[in-house]
């Protein structure tokens, strides 16, 4: 028994022609020093004129995305173990990227550690 699918809009940003693109943006007011001055009024500008030219190389695309039930075994305890093995997985990346110390390595790895751990465990009860 699967739910209705679900609609959405999406763009396929692969085939842009940057070239056109580019041109598009150039010949456009978005490079005139004659901006508005009103904040607002700038952020429309952009938002409307870049709208306008995606539209042209990149329309919207209605997309049909299948929605699926969960299993039975996937509970909330299940989703939120996986939820914290992956803010472990970041973390330990973040902590990676700022510094190769040891003790700060080591504490990450302890970390990761114990986020796998804990959903491994809550998957297989």
């Amino acid at each position: 028994q699967s739910r209705e699918s679900k609609t959405v809009m999406g763009r396929s940003f692969k085939d842009i022609d940057m070239e056109a693109l580019t041109e598009m943006i150039l010949r456009s007011d978005l490079v005139d020093f004659n901006l508005p001055e009103s904040l607002d009024e700038c952020v429309t500008l952009y938002n409307d004129t870049l709208r306008e030219f995606l539209d042209i190389v990149a329309p919207e695309i209605p997309r049909v995305l299948p929605q699926k039930d969960r299993p039975i075994w996937y509970t909330l305890v299940c989703q939120a173990a996986k939820r914290n093995r992956r803010k472990a997985e970041r973390w330990y990346r973040r902590v990676l990227k700022q510094s190769c110390d040891g003790k700060v390595l080591c504490a990450a790895l302890t970390k990761l550690r114990q986020a796998n751990a804990e959903a491994s465990l809550t998957i297989r009860k």
